[in-house]
C-alpha cells in the first residue's frame, strides 16, 4: 500500500458535497443587480458584451446608464427580447462572404460525356 500524503485532509462526504454544490451559481446575478436601461429598475436577467450589441443598441432606440469603462451591461428580461429581435434582423441583413461566394457559383446542370 502506498503511503497517504500527511497534506491531504480527510473529508467527511456529506459536510462536501452541501458546501460544493453553490458555488458558481450563487455569483451569476444577485439581485440587487438592475437593468442599465434608463428608467428600468428591473432585476438584470442578462449580462451582454457592448461591442457585440452595439448596433442592436442603437437600433432598437434603448438609452443605457453607463460609465465609459465598462465592457458589459445588465439587461432585464423584457429589454433582452427586443435586443435579441433586432440583433436577429440585422443578422439576416448581412450577407457574409462565404455565403454570397458559394450562392454566386452554383453549377448549372452537368452535361452528360
Amino acid at each position: 500500500m502506498p503511503k497517504k500524503n500527511p497534506k491531504h485532509k480527510e473529508r467527511n462526504s456529506s459536510q462536501d458535497k452541501l458546501t460544493s454544490i453553490h458555488t458558481k451559481k450563487d455569483k451569476i446575478t444577485p439581485k440587487s443587480i438592475t437593468c442599465n436601461v434608463k428608467g428600468c429598475n428591473n432585476e438584470s436577467i442578462h449580462s451582454l458584451s457592448i461591442t457585440e450589441w452595439e448596433n442592436a443598441i442603437s437600433a432598437s432606440g434603448l438609452e443605457l446608464e453607463l460609465n465609459k469603462k465598462i465592457r458589459k451591461f445588465q439587461v432585464c428580461k423584457d429589454h433582452y427580447k427586443i435586443l435579441k429581435n433586432v440583433k436577429k434582423k440585422e443578422d439576416k441583413l448581412i450577407v457574409r462572404k462565404s455565403d454570397f461566394y458559394f450562392k454566386a457559383q452554383k453549377p448549372s446542370k452537368l452535361q452528360g460525356f
